[in-house]
């Protein structure tokens, strides 16, 4: 069965959120059974949490946390909304994160 979802950024991050619960619905139980798949998201999982340490290990948390309150943050600011796509939003589905409706 091919599913036509909108590719790209040029969305709402609401109809984003939206196609992304979608395919997980649809998709994920395969997606999440499939070896292949499963692997990669462990060594996903694994990159953001090495990758999670580095950065408090180097200040960068402690950087990024002034520059929200102090600056109103430059690259988590308002509109980085607009740089995911639904793919992304997928892969944080399946990697057993949670988005808004």
């Amino acid at each position: 069965m091919e599913v036509i979802y909108p590719v790209g950024t040029d969305i709402s991050i609401q109809e984003k959120v939206r196609w992304a619960h979608l395919l997980y619905d649809r998709f994920g139980h395969a997606l999440l059974a499939d070896p292949e798949v499963a692997g990669l998201l462990r060594r996903y999982r694994a990159a953001v949490a090495r990758t999670w340490g580095l950065m408090e290990e180097t200040g960068v948390v402690e950087e990024c946390s002034r520059c929200a309150v102090e600056d109103g943050g430059s690259c988590c600011g308002a509109g980085i909304e607009d740089r995911f796509d639904v793919v992304l939003l997928l892969i944080n589905l399946l990697a057993g994160g949670s988005l808004p409706h």
